[in-house]
């Protein structure tokens, strides 16, 4: 800065300070992820921008250094860009041919009166495509300002230590609050979803991009305390090209590098601990392409590892070493097989729309279209893939999944360098502290979403700023590699341009911050109000106002407008009071009156429903909107099914969105019970248990939903035939037809339980297998068939010899057949392991008291004698 104008030094360090207001603020709002996250990075990006602009126009020479990552920038912004552009109709059917055939209502090819529109764009969430290539600029921008403002060697460096202290400190900040937090977030801020208190987060929402952050920060820290030892002997530093030494205690950052490790570990996350390990494994192989592995790095290693194990040692070595366990093989780290169903069903997405994808952003919508409803993913809303590369290939298709492809490539172009032999020792460290990182980032998207998440991807825009920076100072004429002149005039055409861009978005990132708030308290009350039961008026009343401040501050929020709608339509019930009528049962009364025109109509809402009748309305309205807004949004078309008679004969029916409704939530127990129930109204009764049969294989709930409705309707047998029962099913039933004490149907239930339990035991092992056949077992014994009980029990022995159940039934069964020689072993052995158990003391007294008859009907001479026991 010492030959720049005291304007343009200002203007520098202006720009220094917002990278470094990037790095350190934006991951402390929540990572970023919420409204307020996103406003800084763009304000941040754009007061960047701008200053770089002025400081390039106030300098002699204001060129520019070509990345060749302008080329990838621009078309990744024109490929989200033409997500959102309004196409032909036929041009859509060739980019995306699946679309209106699951959206059929939103059609060209559907007749004008059952249809609600032609969509007319790629993306099938626009307000999120549009919030994600706001986001796309910023941090396209941030990247150019830093790429452009990081000129020597010791720019580099700069950002790395920055890097290092911001992960260093989200460490420490991580540790505090969750040995001496409250549960909330900086001990006042309380997240709807997430608790500080389960896991080390810092100021994350999900531990395992806290874990990310921290590790993009190892290598930084590695970086940092060889430069530090290189710079104790002035002659080595003088032939390694390194500055002055500075007054950095190599010990405080080795404590640094063990409190940053130890975090990691301490947050649980399998990814994060994974991909501390390929960090610190790469750094290894680096620092020894380097020569720089010597008896001192080893000892530093070592020392590391004895403070993070001294660490662990006195809190969390059993909670990490059960998370490092699950390793052991991929079935363990997917039990539940959620990540395995997840991506299958976007794979299966990505295929329909496999060259321009569904949108960005629009996973959350679309993913229930394929994603099966079952007992683990039922009321869960999956925001993103858990894989970054299958998510930009669901949302971008091919050609987003190529210019990701293309960035990686670039991105190791720029990394090659150290593997010259020429560069500098100084540079080679510099790599030592950018290449572990990166790839970290890069394998840690196979299995998360961070790519998602703007705090941390600042650390890596800023990595690979220097990546750049790095490949340029290594080449062999640096100076004139690629240095693009830029008249001062384009600066300043620039500078307006950046400014309308920041004036065009703020006011939708602040109306949303102003939104967020009421949003966040709709979904921590939304969970009570969706289950099943009777509706607290006072509390749906709450919430419809919150959803209204989201919809005025937010008004293209799709999901607030649905259920919005659906509140309304809770309300209408509410505020009728006794003997109230149900938004279907109003449709249907409405319809059988005939009414001539919307004036009758009109005219008898107000009669019968003089309190309620103005919900019909606003939920019509809202659901509307809701469609307008996402097409997708399946449910919200089951609440327009009961409303449309509210638009009169020449707009949708009740069919149409019923069809649209299960078209776009196949595997949706909800939607497809609500459909059977429209059928079973329109006296269609083969649709109508088509859709129960589709609801019932969807999880435990919409089973005994259905068995509570139509158990008291249907006989066993053909409840059986209908439905696919499994065991729990089954056990369902056999309670529901028990209550209502009916024999024969319960005999029939009990046989096909026992049946289906003893196929199904035969091919278990272990415990399960012991559960099953016990199961089993008390069925057939319930209905008389104490050979097929005894068969189970025996067959259950091997698996659960030493289960007190198992040996206590089976003796039990053997006493009661009469086979008392076999009984006799299974009784002594519960006798020893309790002997406070009644019944089998009682049986082993009738045991001994038979063998006494036995023994005196055959040599009645001798006098009994008997000791007491």
């Amino acid at each position: 800065m010492k030959d720049l104008s005291p304007a343009n030094a200002l203007l520098l360090r202006c720009v220094d300070g917002l990278l470094a207001a990037a790095l350190f603020g934006v991951p402390l709002l929540m990572g970023g992820r919420q409204a307020l996250g996103h406003l800084a990075i763009v304000l941040i990006a754009i007061a960047a921008a701008a200053a770089w602009c002025l400081h390039q126009a106030l300098s002699r020479q204001g060129g520019w250094s070509w990345s060749g990552a302008e080329i990838l920038l621009a078309a990744a912004v024109l490929l989200v860009g033409a997500q959102l552009l309004p196409l032909r109709p036929a041009l859509i059917q060739t980019l995306s041919p699946r679309l209106y055939e699951i959206l059929p209502q939103w059609s060209p090819a559907t007749a004008p009166t059952d249809r609600f529109g032609v969509w007319s764009c790629l993306s099938l969430t626009p307000a999120d495509t549009r919030n994600s290539l706001i986001l796309l600029i910023a941090f396209a921008i941030l990247f150019l300002v830093a790429a452009q403002r990081m000129r020597e060697l010791g720019d580099v460096e700069r950002i790395l230590r920055w890097i290092a202290v911001a992960g260093t400190l989200m460490a420490a900040f991580g540790l505090v609050q969750y040995l001496a937090g409250n549960g909330k977030f900086f001990w006042f801020y309380e997240h709807p979803f997430s608790t500080a208190s389960r896991d080390v987060k810092g100021s994350f929402t999900n531990r395992n991009h806290f874990a990310h952050f921290v590790v993009l920060a190892i290598a930084p820290l590695v970086w940092w305390i060889h430069t530090t030892w290189f710079r104790h002997s002035a002659a080595r530093s003088h032939e390694a090209g390194f500055p002055p030494r500075r007054n950095t205690n190599a010990e405080f950052l080795l404590a640094a590098l063990g409190l940053s490790a130890f975090a990691v570990l301490m947050s649980l996350s399998r990814g994060g601990i994974a991909v501390l390990f390929l960090s610190t494994v790469l750094g290894v192989l680096l620092l020894y392409r380097g020569s720089l592995l010597d008896r001192k790095t080893v000892l530093f290693f070592a020392a590391t590892a004895a403070l993070v194990i001294a660490g662990l040692g006195v809190y969390g070595y059993h909670l990490v070493a059960n998370r490092i366990d699950d390793f052991q093989s991929f079935e363990q780290l997917d039990a539940l097989q959620q990540r395995t169903n997840l991506w299958r069903a976007d794979l299966a997405a990505a295929a329909d729309f496999h060259w321009l994808g569904t949108g960005v952003g629009s996973h959350v919508e679309v993913n229930p279209l394929y994603l099966p409803d079952d007992d683990i993913s039922q009321n869960l809303r999956y925001t993103h893939a858990e894989n970054g590369y299958l998510q930009v290939l669901m949302e971008t298709g091919i050609a987003g999944l190529l210019l990701t492809l293309a960035a990686i490539a670039l991105l190791t172009w720029w990394c090659l360098p150290v593997l010259y032999r020429g560069i500098s020792r100084r540079t080679l460290l510099c790599y030592v502290g950018i290449v572990p990182s990166l790839a970290a980032n890069l394998a840690h998207s196979f299995v998360d979403f961070v790519w998602y998440v703007p705090g941390c991807m600042v650390v890596v825009v800023l990595l690979a700023a220097c990546a750049f920076r790095l490949a340029q100072i290594s080449r062999p004429h640096p100076a004139r590699a690629f240095n693009v002149p830029v008249p001062r005039i384009a600066w300043l055409l620039a500078l307006p341009a950046i400014l309308a861009l920041g004036c065009l978005t703020f006011p939708r990132l602040y109306g949303a911050v102003q939104a967020e708030p009421h949003w966040h308290r709709t979904l921590a009350q939304w969970p009570q109000v969706a289950s099943d039961g009777t509706d607290d008026q006072a509390k749906l009343q709450a919430i419809a106002q919150d959803l209204s401040r989201v919809v005025q501050y937010q008004p293209d929020h799709a999901l607030a407008h649905a259920r919005l709608a659906e509140v309304h339509l809770r309300l209408f019930y509410q505020a009728q009071g006794p003997g109230a009528m149900g938004a279907r049962d109003a449709r249907d009364a409405a319809i059988s009156s005939q009414f001539t025109c919307w004036a009758d109509l009109h005219a008898w809402l107000v009669k019968a429903f003089p309190e309620a009748q103005q919900h019909l309305g606003l939920a019509l309205q809202h659901a509307l909107q809701a469609v307008a807004l996402c097409p997708v949004h399946g449910s919200t078309y089951l609440h327009l099914a009961r409303l449309t008679f509210l638009q009169g004969p020449n707009a949708p029916g009740k069919a149409c969105c019923i069809h649209q409704a299960v078209l776009l939530r196949p595997y949706d127990g909800a939607v497809l019970f609500e459909a059977g129930q429209e059928a079973a109204l329109d006296n269609h009764p083969d649709a109508a248990y088509a859709f129960y049969r589709r609801s019932f294989q969807c999880g435990s709930r919409h089973q005994d939903r259905l068995i509570r409705l139509l158990a008291d309707k249907l006989p066993a047998t053909a409840f059986l035939q209908i439905f696919p029962m499994d065991l729990r099913a089954a056990s369902s039933l056999e309670a529901q037809y028990r209550r209502q004490n009916r024999d024969e149907d319960l005999k029939i239930v009990l046989q096909f339980r026992a049946a289906t339990a003893a196929h199904e035991a035969a091919g278990l092992r272990g415990a399960e297998a012991v559960d099953t056949w016990l199961s089993a077992a008390r069925a057939y014994h319930e209905l008389g068939q104490p050979d097929a009980c005894l068969s189970c029990l025996q067959q259950a022995l091997p698996w659960g010899y030493s289960d007190y159940n198992v040996r206590s039934l089976l003796a039990k069964r053997l006493f009661e057949a009469n086979r008392f020689a076999e009984a006799q072993k299974h009784l002594a052995w519960c006798q020893q392991r309790k002997p406070n158990d009644a019944s089998i003391r009682a049986m082993l007294d009738q045991l001994a008291s038979q063998r006494l008859r036995t023994a005196s009907a055959a040599h009645p001479e001798q006098p009994l004698t008997t000791t007491s026991r």
